[in-house]
């Protein structure tokens, strides 16, 4: 037992080494100044993208010019014209105006109106119409409603709209949405004053339909 204790008394006490790894602090203003530069360059792509301004770079590599679903042809009419039609086509309740009246009618009054858009573009599908224009002032950005004709609850003919493009990035509708479509719908209303109440209408392909109620 004299030479455990003896071979215990000899052993040197163990040296514990302790190691502190550097650890990074955290500087909170290097993060939010990252986070304002991501979100400044978010916006500057989101405004490049609309084409309402030249951005060297940016709208080289992320704008892409939209284009409307296809042009329609134009025709020689006016509203009177138009109101001739519709005066017309009451005898048989139904009337269809193709999307080729309807983009003539509308570059007419856009050219009376001095707007500050051109070449207007109505387009009519199964479910939608597109309405389409550039802004000649704004590096001729194409804008793009899309519309869905309705009757209020008076009878009269007016158009929802379900979605406006700027470009390629979607805006609120009462942008430039709302206030666009009146210029379609006062047309139209001129076009359909001395005709009796709309009983429903609805879209064919390239033509809006207009029913009447009987006289």
């Amino acid at each position: 037992m004299a030479r455990i204790e003896a071979s215990n008394q000899d052993q040197k006490p163990e040296r514990k080494l302790n190691f502190h790894l550097p650890v990074p602090r955290f500087r909170l203003g290097r993060l939010i100044r990252l986070v304002i530069l991501i979100l400044i360059v978010w916006v500057i792509i989101q405004v490049s993208r609309t084409g309402l301004w030249q951005i060297p770079l940016f709208s080289k590599y992320f704008y892409h010019q939209p284009q409307p679903i296809r042009i329609a042809s134009q025709v020689d009419n006016n509203i009177s014209e138009l109101a001739k039609r519709v005066q017309t086509g009451v005898g048989t309740q139904k009337i269809s105006i193709s999307e080729a009246e309807l983009t003539s009618l509308l570059t007419n009054s856009i050219q009376s109106t001095r707007l500050g858009i051109s070449r207007p573009n109505l387009v009519a599908e199964d479910d939608t119409m597109e309405f389409s224009f550039i802004i000649p002032k704004r590096n001729n950005a194409l804008v793009r409603l899309y519309l869905i004709p309705k009757l209020s609850p008076d009878s009269k003919l007016e158009f929802e709209v379900k979605k406006t493009l700027v470009g390629e990035i979607s805006v609120a509708n009462w942008f430039i949405g709302e206030p666009t479509k009146l210029l379609l719908t006062q047309e139209l209303t001129t076009a359909l004053k001395f005709a009796p109440k709309i009983q429903q209408v609805w879209l064919e392909p390239g033509n809006l339909i207009i029913s009447f109620k009987p006289a």
